[in-house]
């Protein structure tokens, strides 16, 4: 596992006697080397003697997300999005004890397999979350993008809002559509192109009722999951 006649990773096998190590030498790969490792105790082998593939398909699939790939990847519909890149995101809210705190993860890959992520904690202002560190994070996503994609920028931009009531979706989501809309200005003008963006948001607590009618027997029916109302 050399790329440049470095390594990438470390696969360790533990005896039962020597499992107090296990600490710690997590640690100095981590912190020390700055390497991944894989650490496999025998007893967990031993346990799954009658399952051996079973159990060596894990490992592998361990190793291969600490070195950064993709575990698995869902099939794209050719004609959703006609061959286009798609880059998508979401941002959430959740406010405690401790003030507001908000997450931001988005896709940096046209296979959706790769991720940015960012966070932050204890903000004081309810549900607010401050604009100049919102667009550094859209910043940084769209960079991620183009690095990971050839040097090339999106063709649609999708962001999911999360954690807002009817009366905050007005008001919280207009400044951060803005911060949304600078960023695509920059793709814009350093990329020469024209990306298109969507900005969605989902009020799960609502008093209507919806139906439907499309059923064998011909009876109203709950609609089924998944299902779209325009």
């Amino acid at each position: 596992m050399d790329r440049n006649n470095q390594r990438q990773i470390y696969v360790v096998l533990l005896h039962p006697n020597e499992e107090k190590y296990y600490g710690e030498l997590k640690k100095t790969f981590f912190e020390e080397l700055g390497v991944p490792c894989q650490i496999i105790r025998l007893r967990t082998l031993a346990a799954h003697n009658k399952s051996a593939l079973s159990c060596a398909s894990k490992i592998l699939l361990q190793i291969n997300a600490k070195l950064g790939n993709p575990l698995w990847e869902v099939k794209r519909n050719a004609n959703l999005f006609h061959g286009k890149r798609v880059m998508s995101g979401a941002l959430s809210t959740s406010t405690g004890k401790g003030g507001t705190s908000f997450g931001f993860v988005g896709s940096i890959n046209e296979n959706c397999t790769q991720f940015y992520s960012e966070c932050d904690i204890g903000i004081k202002r309810r549900e607010k979350i401050p604009m100049d560190k919102l667009g550094k994070i859209f910043e940084n996503w769209a960079k991620h993008f183009y690095r990971n994609s050839g040097k090339k920028a999106p063709d649609i931009i999708i962001l999911y809002r999360e954690g807002l009531s009817n009366p905050q979706i007005l008001d919280n989501m207009r400044p951060e559509i803005l911060e949304l809309d600078k960023m695509v200005d920059k793709i814009k003008k350093r990329c020469e192109c024209n990306p298109q963006s969507l900005v969605m948001t989902i009020n799960k607590k609502i008093n209507s009722r919806i139906f439907s009618s499309k059923s064998k027997e011909g009876k109203i029916i709950n609609p089924p999951p998944g299902s779209v109302v325009c």
